[in-house]
């Protein structure tokens, strides 16, 4: 925990609370997205075996691909939710640039001798073809 904001503090309990309570809400709403979406793909599958109504015009694989990415986001977004609240502020440091530096190697090519400018009047170097 930081020293300036111990858990005994109020403000920061208040804080606390309202985090969570706001992190409940958005997980209730993704929820709700995840399930309109498997509701859609599940009627996209029936419009597809012929035994419900037609739900999509077009391009029923695009259909399936939007729905499916769909909630596979909201899953995503659910998961990152439910994280630790210790893990997050690393995240929050390697997004701010505070990440480790990596070396960097550059290697100079020389240029091809075969394409480099052949002064006029000189013989440009013969190639073989493989197997010649």
């Amino acid at each position: 925990m930081n020293a300036a904001n111990p858990p005994s503090d109020p403000a920061f309990a208040e804080r606390e609370q309202r985090r969570q309570a706001m992190a409940d809400r958005h997980l209730e709403r993704l929820d709700q997205v995840i399930e309109a979406g498997m509701g859609m793909i599940g009627a996209l599958a029936a419009q597809v075996a012929e035994t419900g109504p037609q739900v999509v015009e077009g391009d029923v694989a695009l259909a399936y691909s939007r729905f499916s990415r769909a909630v596979r986001q909201g899953i995503l977004l659910q998961t990152h939710l439910l994280d630790e609240p210790e893990q997050k502020p690393e995240a929050k440091s390697k997004a701010k640039g505070e990440a480790e530096k990596e070396e960097i190697y550059v290697t100079w090519l020389e240029p091809d001798a075969s394409k480099a400018r052949v002064p006029q009047g000189a013989r440009r170097p013969h190639r073989r073809a493989h197997g010649a």
